[in-house]
């Protein structure tokens, strides 16, 4: 099956002239007042355009007296933004929102939904923990080189996101990317459960995810495959599907 994402739709949407104007500028970079003052103007009128621009949700603040600019594809692609704002409060929240953007950006109509999984989408982690997702895809890669050349533009667009935060407040959040298909649906042996039970569904234009997702559920009841919680906390999966993998 070829997925085909929905395309950016303003919805009414009009992105921000200044906001433009230091995109061009400061990049994927975070910034300080001084660095756009040249193109916003001296003092409080550069304060007063910041602030009137993180309130609208085009910069985030990163830090005293720093900001860095959100990804607009994010913004103006349907789902994408709800998906992912029930995250808002959390410091790695701009890591995420430019990741989910340089997903949308690079796999474009080859991407069929993102999934958060691993200890962020559990709301366990910790300081250090990295931002899993999974992204469903209309092909696994023919290669290696080929898998790797496909993730690289989305992690890096998040790169200086993460190191602000690490140097702001020792949070280290890397991105990592796992490619499905949807064939995965078909064997559930190829899905660790953890990922369908706990995983958070951030992009999912045409519901295939979640069809998917609940059609593995239904089949997990059905074969036994459950959870098992040891003595000390720590958790495994009896899971007999693993066979048909």
């Amino acid at each position: 099956m070829v997925y085909i994402a929905r395309m950016p739709i303003t919805d009414g949407l009009t992105v921000p002239g200044s906001f433009l104007r230091i995109s061009e500028k400061v990049g994927d970079e975070p910034f300080a007042p001084r660095d756009v003052e040249p193109i916003l103007g001296r003092g409080m009128k550069t304060y007063g355009e910041l602030a009137r621009l993180a309130k609208l949700g085009w910069l985030f603040r990163v830090g005293r007296g720093r900001y860095a600019t959100v990804d607009p594809l994010v913004r103006l692609t349907p789902g994408a933004e709800r998906g992912i704002a029930r995250y808002r409060s959390r410091c790695w929240y701009p890591v995420l929102q430019r990741a989910v953007g340089g997903i949308l950006r690079t796999f474009s109509r080859r991407l069929g939904g993102v999934v958060l999984f691993g200890s962020m989408a559990r709301g366990m982690g910790g300081r250090d923990s990295d931002i899993d997702l999974l992204l469903f895809v209309d092909r696994r890669p023919r290669s290696a080189y080929e898998e790797v050349r496909w993730k690289a533009p989305a992690v890096a667009s998040c790169g200086p996101l993460a190191e602000a935060e690490y140097e702001r407040s020792g949070h280290l959040h890397r991105v990592q990317l796992v490619l499905a298909v949807e064939e995965a649906f078909g064997r559930p042996g190829l899905l660790m459960p953890d990922v369908v039970e706990d995983g958070v569904i951030l992009f999912d234009p045409d519901r295939i995810v979640a069809r998917g997702f609940a059609l593995l559920r239904r089949r997990f009841r059905e074969n036994g495959v459950r959870r098992v919680t040891l003595p000390g906390g720590a958790t495994y999966w009896e899971n007999p599907l693993l066979a048909e993998a």
